[in-house]
Parts: C-alpha cells; sequence; structure tokens
C-alpha cells in the first residue's frame, strides 16, 4: 500500500500500524524491517528517517496512546486522580488486544521511557533534584501499575483499576502530568 501526501506524522503512525499487524501472526523477534516497511508502504529511508530501531515504533505507539489520553483530558479531569486515571487506563483499555501482545513480547519496558519522557520536562526540573526525584518516582510507579495490569492480562475494568489506584495514591497529592504541562504551557 502505498501513500501519497502524506504527513511524516502519518508515515510513523503507518509503520507503528504496520508493526503491529504483524505482531498478531508473527514473533516480535523475527519481524524485519522489510516486513514492516512493506506493510506499511514506505520505503527503508523513509523508515529510517522516523525510526532508529522497532522499539522506538514500540515507543511511539506508547507515546500517541499517552497522547490521546491527556488530549481528552479537561481541567475538572485533571483535578480528580480517580477521573484522570479513569482516561489514561480506557484509552490504553481500548488497545489491550496491542498491548498484550507487545507485553507478551517482553517490551512493556518501553512504556517506562515513554513515561519518564513525557514527565521529565529539563527545563523546570534541571536545578531541583528534589522535583526530579519525585517526578521519577512518579512514573516509576504508574509504570509499575500498568506493568501489574498487563500481567493480568488487563482483566481488572479500567475504572475498577482507576479506583484501586485512587485509593492508594495520596489523598494530599494531584496528579503530576498536568502539574507539569500547566507549567509547561506557562
Amino acid at each position: 500500500m502505498k501513500h501519497k501526501n502524506v504527513t511524516n506524522e502519518m508515515i510513523r503512525d503507518y509503520v507503528v500500524e504496520a508493526l503491529l499487524i504483524l505482531m498478531h501472526t508473527k514473533d516480535y523477534n523475527n519481524i524485519t524491517i522489510g516486513q514492516i516497511t512493506e506493510k506499511a508502504g514506505v520505503n527503508r529511508s523513509t523508515y529510517y528517517r522516523n525510526f532508529d530501531s522497532k522499539e522506538d515504533i514500540i515507543r511511539r505507539f506508547y507515546a500517541r496512546l499517552l497522547e490521546k489520553s491527556l488530549d481528552s483530558m479537561d481541567e475538572n479531569v485533571k483535578a480528580s486522580t480517580r477521573s484522570y486515571l479513569r482516561v489514561h487506563f480506557n484509552t490504553f483499555y481500548e488497545k489491550k488486544d496491542e498491548l498484550l501482545l507487545i507485553h507478551k513480547a517482553g517490551l512493556s519496558y518501553l512504556l517506562l521511557d515513554v513515561l519518564n519522557m513525557i514527565f521529565i520536562d529539563k527545563q523546570h526540573l534541571e536545578h531541583d533534584f528534589i522535583k526530579e526525584i519525585s517526578v521519577y518516582y512518579h512514573t516509576g510507579g504508574i509504570f509499575n501499575s500498568f506493568l501489574l495490569w498487563f500481567e493480568k492480562g488487563m482483566s481488572i475494568s479500567p475504572d475498577d483499576f482507576a479506583s484501586i489506584c485512587a485509593e492508594i495514591y495520596p489523598s494530599e497529592k494531584k496528579p503530576m502530568l498536568p502539574i507539569l504541562l500547566q507549567k509547561k504551557n506557562k
């Protein structure tokens, strides 16, 4: 499938989709870049302009899920830990099959890379080691919650999982990501 008049964003999404389709029928380690580019309808040079590895494709997938959940949040959702978590878990649940494929392939660790990339705002934290530790601590907790959910086959509903996580989240704390995004946008 060849594509005309496409943006780099679209090309990256085609490559992500191609890899995930291939993962339904092939072992991740046996999927080649050639198979991915053929399925995506892009040439190898286009692939290498956009990705350094197959792991980068998975990182892109996770980043797009997080972007989608953040884009769907309004101020009311951001103010409530349970609502904030529910949006994330529901967004991820929509891609349950793909997430479980990625987990089965042993690639869930890439989610931590993406969480750290999104949560760590170097411009605001580079001179405050305590805040930086806090952010890393926060992303580790989120990552491990997702990892446990994946381990359980995502059998707990997103709403129930958000409720459980919100119960153990310190009541005086607000979700960190919206706070960081507000600072960044100022």
